[in-house]
């Protein structure tokens, strides 16, 4: 089944699940300033992942030949997980 082609979106985030191939998600407006450092959920099944780069449309559509067919759905919350890391 093919997967539809996102639009309405004028951001895009980057994330790296591997150390070399960049993926690209749609960024809507919802309120929410992302930044690169987050951690997100995104809609493709993916684990969820770091976003290492923030690109506007047009310049994510130079980069990237291929339509935007997943989104970001959202921060995901590390602060208790980190906070018990550091306690170890």
């Amino acid at each position: 089944m093919a997967k539809t082609k996102l639009e309405g979106f004028s951001r895009v985030a980057v994330l790296k699940f591997d150390a070399s191939y960049p993926y690209y998600f749609a960024l809507y407006d919802d309120g929410t300033d992302y930044k690169v450092g987050d951690m997100v959920a995104v809609s493709d099944g993916s684990s969820p992942g770091v976003i290492s780069d923030i690109l506007t449309a047009e310049e994510a559509a130079e980069k990237k030949s291929l339509s935007i067919t997943a989104e970001v759905i959202g921060r995901v919350d590390t602060t208790a997980y980190d906070r018990r890391v550091a306690m170890r």
